[in-house]
């Protein structure tokens, strides 16, 4: 596993559509945790190599409130030798709208460990991004952005406020987020709803979805990319598989707290 970018970029998959939400109906609370198990294929071979979580809590700033969504991911510390990944995601959100207003990314990927961070000017479109690591180099950057631009946090809670009702099956939905300092375009596609069935994680009423990703070192590119997320209130990914520039990443839902409602799509 190279590095929790990548689980967080397959979450980045619903993005951009009409939001059916207030904010006392999104579909999480604060408290809520959620973990996942990262699987990477060499050959024939599935093996688990690392894991992520993620999680919502309140936050006052000047007076202010905000949410402060967090991801943390790594590897295992049997892969620690081969490849030691402790990866560290926070984005401070707006929260009647979700958009943030600050976004760090803080990576430790083998030899190499670098800090980005996005402050947005949402009256003037602007995101400031700073980049640092040890390699000495430092970059500073003034992107033009949309007004509905998410950052790789951000757009995981905000995809879960989407009502897929409405949505037509191959439906594509636009996307827009910052990304390794640049402002992207992307889109998915809404595939329909099926029962998603895994001896890892049990039979469930799921909702499927391809993702349209850039090419990139890690990513062939193209709409290759494959999530599932339940079909109740919640919208939490259950399974997503995606092939990357080296062999394929699976990864699978491990466990939960706090859900604002019951986990009703579970079918055993």
């Amino acid at each position: 596993m190279k590095g929790f970018k990548y689980i967080i970029l397959i979450f980045v998959i619903l993005f951009l559509y009409k939001v059916s939400y207030s904010q006392k109906d999104y579909p999480f609370k604060p408290g809520e945790e959620v973990s996942y198990v990262i699987s990477y294929n060499w050959g024939f071979i599935w093996i688990d190599v690392g894991e992520a979580k993620f999680s919502v809590k309140e936050r006052k700033i000047k007076n202010m409130n905000f949410l402060e969504l967090e991801g943390w991911g790594k590897t295992y510390s049997s892969w620690d030798n081969f490849f030691k990944v402790r990866d560290y995601y926070k984005s401070i959100v707006y929260p009647e709208s979700l958009k943030p207003v600050y976004f760090l990314r803080d990576i430790q990927e083998g030899d190499i460990k670098f800090k980005i961070t996005y402050k947005f000017i949402r009256k003037k479109k602007l995101v400031y991004a700073e980049r640092k690591g040890n390699t000495g180099i430092h970059h500073l950057d003034t992107v033009k952005v949309s007004d509905n631009t998410y950052d790789l946090l951000s757009i995981i809670y905000y995809s879960r406020t989407l009502d897929f009702d409405h949505l037509k099956e191959n439906q594509k939905v636009p996307v827009s987020i910052m990304l390794d300092r640049k402002f992207e375009k992307l889109y998915f596609r809404y595939i329909g709803k099926e029962i998603f069935k895994n001896k890892k994680i049990g039979k469930y009423k799921a909702i499927k979805l391809k993702v349209l990703t850039v090419p990139s070192l890690e990513f062939k590119g193209g709409e290759t990319m494959t999530i599932w997320i339940t079909d109740d209130k919640n919208h939490i990914p259950i399974w997503i598989e995606s092939p990357i520039s080296v062999g394929s990443v699976k990864v699978r839902l491990k466990s939960y707290k706090n859900l604002k409602y019951p986990l009703s799509s579970k079918l055993d």
